[in-house]
């Protein structure tokens, strides 16, 4: 068995080159509507088009700077994305979710009034979402990104369909992971 070494241990060389072969995005497309109806639309076809594609939906969580809670959305079938801002109410999320866990129907939404999120409630609304993501059976997993500017816990939220994705801002200890 051909191997190499890799920080005292060892690894064949299937799993070492297995990163080379990753697929990787070919196109990716940004979308700048007109309003959150648009949008909306926009996705809500989306999905209905894809019927028989392969559609996954990529969401991460934000609060903008007038304190609307949003989704920057990537829709995505292969190796083509095509990703947009969603501002988000309790209803957007449930037609999210809906989609995310494969329901055969979706929810109507008829208001598209933004959730609105005081900079005191950030936290309380990612913690809201984060339930509302393990109450549909969601496979949660975390991943510590380091960078040059310090280590950032970011966690993700898998589903049939796709996932969402919340950055959980900065670790300064990793010791605050082992004894959480």
């Amino acid at each position: 068995m051909d191997s190499i070494k890799r920080n005292g241990g060892y690894a064949t060389i299937e799993e070492a080159t297995a990163a080379l072969n990753q697929k990787f995005l070919n196109r990716q497309v940004k979308l700048n509507p007109r309003n959150n109806e648009e949008s909306l639309n926009l996705i809500v076809n989306t999905i209905k088009e894809s019927k028989d594609q392969p559609l996954q939906i990529i969401a991460s969580p934000g609060v903008d700077v007038m304190g609307n809670a949003y989704f920057f959305i990537g829709l995505r079938i292969d190796r083509q994305e095509i990703d947009l801002k969603l501002t988000v109410n309790e209803a957007v999320i449930a037609l999210i979710l809906a989609f995310l866990c494969g329901a055969e129907e979706l929810p109507n939404v008829k208001d598209l009034t933004p959730k609105k999120v005081s900079e005191e409630d950030k936290i309380a609304w990612y913690e809201e979402l984060e339930k509302l993501c393990l109450t549909h059976k969601a496979v949660r997993k975390e991943t510590v990104e380091l960078t040059e500017t310090g280590s950032y816990l970011k966690v993700t939220y898998r589903f049939a369909h796709g996932k969402i994705t919340v950055k959980h801002g900065k670790v300064e200890n990793l010791m605050q992971l082992l004894t959480a």
